[in-house]
């Protein structure tokens, strides 16, 4: 694969970062948000509050590909590169992409079940990296698939225990029963 500068004969800009398969072209509007995040992280004071939310701040995660050599080193895999992106309270909202573009791994850090490799999650102002408790009590998460174990019900009354003693427990073996 030819460099986007060989393709056009031109030098490429300072927007564009270098991928493993060359240069990776930022959208205008990715450019645009990158930089009100950075704004808004720069004129950050306890005095003066970030309006969104949730805020993502140069935010990478790489990895060590398994099994995977080159020239006997593992190969390193950049999962989410860079993404800064700022979410305004009372929003719900979802990540879109293609398989492997890293909206997994980037919700995964946002409700801090992966360790960041850098940058920053930002949660009511919390930061994910350093007050984790605090941040994962702002946020409401809903995964791709289900949380849950088979029988929820079940598993909800042995969590509460206490409840299961005023008679739930027969009213859970009737609603965890299959219908015939």
């Amino acid at each position: 694969a030819l460099p986007i500068s060989k393709l056009f004969n031109t030098s490429v800009p300072a927007w564009m970062m270098q991928g493993e398969q060359g240069p990776l072209v930022e959208d205008l509007d990715v450019q645009h948000e990158k930089r009100r995040v950075e704004q808004a992280l720069q004129h950050w004071t306890g005095a003066t509050p970030i309006t969104d939310k949730l805020v993502l701040t140069n935010l990478r995660k790489s990895f060590l590909a398994k099994g995977s050599t080159c020239g006997g080193k593992r190969k390193t895999v950049h999962a989410v590169r860079g993404l800064s992106v700022g979410v305004p309270g009372g929003e719900c909202f979802g990540l879109l992409g293609v398989n492997g573009a890293g909206k997994t791994t980037t919700m995964r850090m946002i409700t801090g079940d992966t360790e960041v490799s850098s940058g920053d999650v930002l949660v009511d102002g919390w930061s994910i990296r350093h007050r984790r408790d605090n941040a994962r009590r702002q946020l409401g998460y809903c995964p791709q698939f289900d949380a849950l174990p088979d029988n929820p019900m079940q598993t909800l009354c042995a969590l509460t225990g206490p409840l299961c003693q005023f008679g739930l427990t027969n009213t859970v073996a009737t609603l965890s029963k299959p219908k015939n």
